[in-house]
């Protein structure tokens, strides 16, 4: 089951994205203690610009209890918007398949 809680960032990683040209991409890193009273820390899978979220912003969290390693930042665009917006391609490219042969 998840659970949810407050992080921190920590820091970010800075990768280069090649589609649509080359791009810098900032992966926050997040510092939060989980139901075990451990800490974890992840990096996000998602980008985000360090002027939104500067080291030192707290920060939602959803984990899974059982995993705490296994967490995003949870703001509904990172859970819901990107999921949709791959189950839409993927209908999109279908429905192409299905009208094409």
């Amino acid at each position: 089951m998840g659970a949810r809680t407050s992080g921190e960032v920590v820091s970010y990683t800075t990768r280069m994205r090649a589609s649509r040209g080359e791009r810098e991409q900032h992966m926050p890193h997040v510092r939060f203690v989980a139901a075990d009273m451990r800490e974890h820390t992840f990096i996000s899978r998602m980008g985000a610009k360090p002027s939104r979220w500067p080291v030192g912003t707290s920060v939602p969290v959803a984990f899974l209890e059982r995993d705490p390693s296994r967490a995003e930042i949870a703001t509904w665009a990172r859970l819901w918007v990107a999921p949709a917006a791959l189950y839409l391609f993927a209908a999109a490219m279908a429905y192409v398949a299905y009208t094409a042969a």
